[in-house]
């Protein structure tokens, strides 16, 4: 196996009867679609939340964000995908319950990301019917991770805010938001930039869960099935192939630190 691995070859899935590396190919664009989409919905509440508790260190909104980031942190992924399915799926009925697109939405496969294949296909219907199936599945994801990104930035913040030359840039009358944005902030991003690699990977292996809940056909539905039906050498391949991914997000972020903090320069 280890020497038709150099070569490329994962193995012959029993269940398709098709190469591993070929069946990965089909179902990985959709995973990294979620992946993609819960990353920014992380980021984008994560960061902007833990600047604001940090700055207002005490005050009500830091103490509120931090009792619900510990308790949304300790929830298993399942459950609150099954939970939110309930409740805004079946009872108030925002958002479908399960699947990719709704019936007669597909566009032709391009590239085996729905949205993005509606986009290719000037689909905007079809594309927008993509986003409103992905969105639930991909805040159950983001969720799981973004209590991390904002304890991290927090803390981070909060020792930058007591560091020397911050009081410097304080005494020169610089304003707060100055003084966040283009000082605190840029010292504080290493950790998050490492935090961010590792939950890239981890969201891949994460969305084993998330797509069975929400019925999508990705490399976590697709290793699920494959644990299952005992399909050994696709369970290998899939396995390999996420730790690979996070290798190689993890490499990226180490060479994308210079880019960061000028000190590194």
């Amino acid at each position: 196996f280890l020497g038709r691995l150099l070569r490329g070859d994962l193995g012959t899935s029993i269940v398709t009867l098709q190469p591993v590396l070929a069946d990965l190919e089909k179902v990985l664009p959709s995973t990294l679609e979620l992946v993609f989409i819960a990353m920014l919905l992380n980021l984008a509440v994560a960061i902007p939340a833990g600047i604001v508790a940090a700055y207002r260190q005490g005050g009500i909104f830091d103490s509120t964000s931090r009792i619900a980031a510990v308790m949304l942190g300790g929830m298993p992924a399942f459950w609150l995908a099954l939970v939110l399915q309930y409740v805004l799926g079946s009872v108030w009925r925002v958002v479908p319950i399960s699947g990719q697109q709704g019936y007669g939405m597909n566009s032709p496969v391009v590239s085996g990301a729905p949205t993005l294949d509606a986009l290719m296909a000037g689909n905007f219907a079809g594309f927008f019917d993509a986003l409103h199936h992905i969105i639930l599945p991909a805040a159950v994801l983001a969720a799981l991770f973004a209590t991390q990104i904002f304890r991290t930035l927090r803390a981070a913040l909060l020792g930058v805010l007591r560091s020397d030359f911050i009081m410097a840039v304080r005494a020169k009358g610089a304003t707060a938001r100055h003084m966040l944005v283009r000082h605190a902030l840029p010292n504080s991003l290493n950790p998050v930039l490492t935090l961010s690699g590792t939950q890239a990977g981890a969201m891949i292996g994460s969305a084993v869960l998330v797509e069975t809940v929400f019925a999508r056909q990705g490399i976590g539905a697709y290793m699920f099935n494959a644990v299952a039906q005992k399909d050994a050498f696709a369970v290998l391949g899939s396995v390999m192939f996420i730790g690979t991914v996070v290798c190689l997000v993890n490499l990226i972020v180490d060479l994308s630190y210079a880019l960061v903090d000028p000190r590194l320069r």
